[in-house]
């Protein structure tokens, strides 16, 4: 180590981030987790996994959401860590506690199968809410499902298209698939049938490549083809409709 090393104190590839570190060793929490991540990609610093886990902890221990959550999938996986479920969960809890709603949302599904938790339908519930109403996509489209089926809530078939509907507004293909299938057939006292609609939103999925979808909507171009009074339309609607259900067919989707 030469003579700015010793003075600066840092080694040559950190000097550049010199203030970010300084700020990390001082005990910002925020500057704390961005460093783990650049120890653990080499970015900007020369790679280190041993360097990462311990900046990311020390981000956890002053409660930063984002590295509780990162740190508890480590040892989930036992990745640069020793395994440790019951570590992974009290980590992940805590991210949940302090609103991170991708912590709330994995603890909503642990609780939903019994997975390292107890088995609680209530608590999975309250927890997909509150992801939820942070705009967390699938957490929606997982209310979505308890209010379809009146899973730990009254079921409400009217709510539950509310959840879908928002989350397929921003881009939630599993939403847009289905909302295809229930505006294919309508629900009684709840929507009508509209075919025009559940084209639309199979087309948006498929568009996103949803092979589930792509196969659906060439099912619609078929049956367009088949009602279709106007000889070039009809040979259009044939060929577009072939074209999508053998491409979804091709690639392992078929009914």
């Amino acid at each position: 180590m030469n003579t700015d090393e010793i003075i600066f104190g840092f080694e040559p590839d950190e000097r550049k981030n010199s203030q970010l570190i300084a700020s990390a060793r001082e005990g910002n929490p925020e500057d704390q987790y961005t460093l783990a991540l650049m120890y653990f990609n080499g970015n900007g610093v020369q790679k280190s996994s041993k360097k990462a886990i311990r900046w990311l902890e020390d981000s956890a221990s002053s409660l930063y959401p984002e590295a509780n959550y990162l740190l508890s999938n480590l040892y989930m996986e036992g990745r640069d860590v020793d395994y440790s479920p019951q570590k992974a969960i009290s980590l992940l809890s805590e991210a949940s506690d302090l609103g991170y709603n991708e912590a709330q949302y994995k603890m909503a599904w642990l609780h939903r199968y019994g997975i390292e938790v107890e088995k609680d339908l209530e608590k999975s519930v309250i927890l997909f809410r509150k992801a939820a109403n942070q705009n967390h996509l699938s957490s929606q489209y997982e209310l979505g499902v308890f209010y379809t089926i009146g899973l730990s809530v009254n079921k409400d078939e009217a709510e539950a298209l509310r959840w879908f509907e928002r989350s397929a507004s921003m881009g939630f293909v599993d939403s847009m698939r289905y909302l295809g299938y229930v505006y294919s057939s309508g629900i009684d006292g709840v929507v009508d049938s509209d075919f025009i609609k559940s084209m639309d939103y199979w087309k948006n999925a498929a568009d996103m490549g949803d092979n589930e979808s792509i196969y659906n909507l060439g099912i619609c171009y078929a049956k367009m083809a088949i009602s279709s009074w106007e000889s070039i339309t009809d040979k259009e609607y044939s060929i577009t409709a072939k074209k999508m259900i053998d491409g979804a067919s091709s690639i392992g989707w078929d009914e």
